[in-house]
């Protein structure tokens, strides 16, 4: 309550998700008092994430959202801290949901997974990438959030006290976007990963010089 009243206007100013009609974006005190280290749009998330994935995998062996949540708060995913056991202050976001839900991910959208275990190759040492990727894999799988560079840099944001990372998430779009190995690209404003063969074509593309006149 006290770190809300002391940074909850600028919280909710980082965390605004844009066109985000399906998602209950915005939160008073009590309710963030209520669902921390969540956010109410990090809910409405995992729903629809649980669902797309329950589609593309007939929900054989998917675990229900109160397990999910259950298992990050007390056994952290991927050998991360348990949510329990971070300090006040920290937030859940996009990549806590992936890394809960990995596994389900590489079985029911195989090609979207590899594109981020490709960023993890290109980009081993920054987290930042990382993040990024994971967040636009979950947004490409809902299909219904925009995934622009403002809404991503909302989900990925972090640490209640920590200012926005606009800047950075912005650069590090751009050094995604101009690997060659990275399969992801940007279409009217929304970023996505290509698939495989969307991506050989975009690169053959690349290599094609154009005249003057073209």
């Amino acid at each position: 309550g006290n770190l809300f009243d002391k940074h909850g206007q600028a919280l909710r100013h980082n965390t605004k998700l844009v066109d985000a009609r399906a998602y209950g974006a915005d939160f008073d005190k009590q309710t963030f008092i209520n669902l921390y280290p969540f956010l109410p749009a990090h809910f409405d998330i995992l729903l629809h994430l649980l669902g797309a994935l329950a589609k593309s995998t007939g929900g054989i062996g998917l675990r229900s959202a109160i397990k999910v949540i259950q298992d990050v708060l007390v056994e952290g995913a991927d050998h991360s801290t348990p949510i329990a056991n971070q300090p006040v202050g920290w937030l859940a976001t996009t990549v806590t949901l992936f890394d809960a839900l990995k596994k389900d991910i590489e079985k029911g959208y195989l090609s979207l997974y590899q594109s981020v275990g490709k960023v993890k190759i290109r980009f081993p040492d920054s987290k930042l990438h990382q993040d990024i990727a994971k967040t636009v894999c979950v947004l490409q799988i809902l299909g219904n959030l925009p995934i622009s560079i403002q809404n991503v840099t909302s989900l990925i944001h972090g640490v209640i006290v920590d200012p926005s990372a606009a800047d950075q998430v912005k650069k590090a779009v751009e050094e995604l976007i101009n690997d060659a190995i990275v399969p992801l690209g940007e279409q009217d404003g929304n970023l996505c990963f290509h698939s495989e063969k969307l991506n050989d074509i975009e690169q053959e593309r690349g290599t094609i010089p154009l005249r003057a006149v073209e």
